[in-house]
């Protein structure tokens, strides 16, 4: 049986969720840049490791507010848990 789920979800966390550098004026601006990319990413059917790989690169892109940091990297894997579930096998 194929079964194929989907999700749509809408993304708000601010630059202080993302555990970003808030101190840098462009925080928010990274922040909703995420936030867009995961939402894109879910709402189109991507599976899991592709929306990973989608914000992974945004990121890394914006590595000098600290979004490329364990912290935020952290925060996105939670993230994906919440929304595509955890492998429990």
């Amino acid at each position: 049986m194929n079964l194929k789920k989907t999700i749509r979800i809408e993304l708000e966390f601010d630059a202080n969720q993302w555990q970003l550098y808030t101190s840098k004026p462009e925080a928010a601006l990274v922040a909703d840049a995420i936030n867009k990319v995961i939402a894109t990413a879910v709402n189109s059917g991507a599976a899991r490791e592709e929306t990973y790989m989608a914000a992974h690169a945004v990121m890394r892109e914006h590595h000098r507010t600290g979004a490329y940091d364990t912290e935020p990297l952290s925060v996105l894997r939670e993230l994906l848990d919440e929304i595509y579930g955890v492998d429990r096998f």
